[in-house]
């Protein structure tokens, strides 16, 4: 049996039907370039999770720009992945501090 997605989100942020093609494509891209990041410790689910939050609470961000960033950083910066300190938590001050940064600029 085939389940479609068409229920509408019981997120308060969020009144959308379901993922777009360009939206499902952004998230995967999300998740395999997590993935794929050699020291990040991906979890599928959790990262999933992660993604739907970066969303809806950083609207107008380009996720994956902004990703990239990140994760350039990482690589001139592998001390900072290492156990305790919270690749997630970094992500999310990184989309926060980018998504103030466009706050202020439309001021």
């Amino acid at each position: 049996m085939i389940l479609e997605h068409k229920k509408e989100t019981n997120s308060p942020k969020t009144n959308k039907t379901n993922f777009t093609k360009e939206e499902n494509n952004i998230q995967k891209q999300f998740l395999l370039r997590l993935r794929d990041f050699e020291g990040y410790p991906h979890d599928e689910y959790g990262d999933k999770a992660f993604f739907l939050f970066i969303e809806s609470e950083y609207p107008g961000i380009d996720i994956l720009s902004e990703l990239d960033k990140k994760l350039a950083w990482w690589k001139k910066h592998p001390d900072e992945l290492e156990n305790g300190k919270f690749p997630r938590g970094q992500l999310c001050d990184w989309f926060e501090k980018e998504y103030e940064y466009q706050q202020r600029k439309k001021r």
